[in-house]
């Protein structure tokens, strides 16, 4: 890709996300910022990812996944998940049917995965939300606030 072009969609402002993907101690978490909703009628959200990646093999049709909202207050926790996929740790609660949950983020989408497309680098996952609530009322971080957390530190 040109740099120009690279540098200039990076600007395109968009959450920064949160999601374990899995379950139980097979489960895993990884920050994303290429996370969309796409439907309203049912409620879907669309995901990009990269085909090395452990999420990759966990969201086969069917299986859950866990968008976690960050506050605008939580940028550590952004980048501690940050391109440094890892295993669910003990801070996140295991929960039957669904992706682990960590209890002190601004709100959490859970979904069950429908489906991907191959596109480019990434792979695009459909996700059905299934449940979800608001745990604090608190601005949203963004990549607006802070750029983005794989290219940039806080600012």
């Amino acid at each position: 890709m040109d740099e120009s072009l690279d540098r200039l969609t990076q600007k395109l402002p968009t959450g920064i996300y949160v999601v374990t993907a899995g379950r139980g101690d097979g489960a895993h978490v990884l920050t994303h910022t290429w996370l969309t909703q796409i439907t309203t009628d049912p409620p879907r959200v669309m995901i990009g990812i990269r085909p090395y990646r452990k999420q990759h093999e966990l969201l086969k049709p069917g299986e859950p996944f866990c968008v976690h909202l960050l506050g605008k207050d939580q940028l550590d926790l952004a980048v501690l998940y940050t391109d440094r996929e890892q295993p669910v740790g003990p801070e996140f609660q295991r929960r039957a049917g669904a992706a682990p949950l960590r209890r002190d983020v601004a709100a959490y989408l859970d979904c069950e995965t429908e489906g991907f497309t191959a596109v480019g680098d990434h792979d695009m996952f459909v996700g059905r939300v299934v449940a979800g609530d608001q745990l604090r009322d608190v601005p949203i971080l963004t990549t607006a606030h802070f750029g983005d957390p794989y290219r940039t530190e806080a600012t």
